[in-house]
C-alpha cells in the first residue's frame, strides 16, 4: 500500500502571508472599483439617454404645436377675409387660393351662411352638400355673435 504525500498548508509561509494580505485584497478593491465604475457608467448613460429623448419628445411637440397655430391662423384669416367677401365667386376664389389648407381636412373646406345655408366648398363635393344643416356644432357655431370661424366636424357615416 502506497501512501501519498498531501502538501500541508501552512500561514508561516512568506508567499501564502503575501497573497493572502497584499494580492487578495488589491484584487477584490480592484474588482470592487471596476463593477461599481460600470454601474454607475450604466447610470450616467441611461439618464443621458433618457434626458435626449425627452429633448426629442419636447422639440417634436413643440414643432407640432407650432404646424397647428399656423394652421389655425391661415383658417382664422381665410374666415375673416370671407366676411369681408359678398358674392359665391369671391368665396370660391379665396378657398381656391387656400389650396395648402385642403390637405390638412380630409373632406375639404366649406363657409356657410349664418342659417346654415353652404355658400361654396372645397375638398368633396358630396359630404358638403349631403351635410345636415341642423347638426348641433354646427347650429352652434353659425348661431355665435361672433366674427367667422372655423368648426372641425365628423363624416356623420363614417367618423373621419
Amino acid at each position: 500500500m502506497k501512501i501519498r504525500w498531501i502538501p500541508s498548508f501552512s500561514w508561516r509561509g512568506v508567499t501564502t502571508q503575501l497573497f493572502a494580505l497584499v494580492v487578495l485584497p488589491l484584487s477584490i478593491l480592484i474588482l470592487v472599483i471596476a463593477f461599481g465604475g460600470l454601474s454607475l457608467h450604466r447610470q450616467a448613460m441611461r439618464t443621458m439617454v433618457g434626458e435626449r429623448d425627452e429633448r426629442a419628445v419636447r422639440a417634436a411637440a413643440s414643432a407640432i404645436s407650432e404646424q397647428l397655430n399656423h394652421r389655425e391662423k391661415a383658417i382664422h384669416s381665410l374666415a375673416l377675409l370671407a366676411s369681408y367677401l359678398a358674392s359665391p365667386d369671391e368665396l370660391h376664389i379665396a378657398l381656391s387660393s387656400s389650396d395648402y389648407l385642403v390637405e390638412d381636412f380630409d373632406f375639404g373646406l366649406a363657409f356657410f351662411e349664418r342659417g346654415g345655408v353652404l355658400l361654396v366648398s372645397t375638398g368633396e363635393a358630396t359630404f358638403w352638400e349631403t351635410l345636415d344643416p341642423t347638426l348641433p356644432p354646427l347650429q352652434e357655431a353659425l348661431a355665435r355673435d361672433v366674427p367667422p370661424t372655423f368648426l372641425s366636424i365628423r363624416h356623420p357615416q363614417t367618423g373621419d
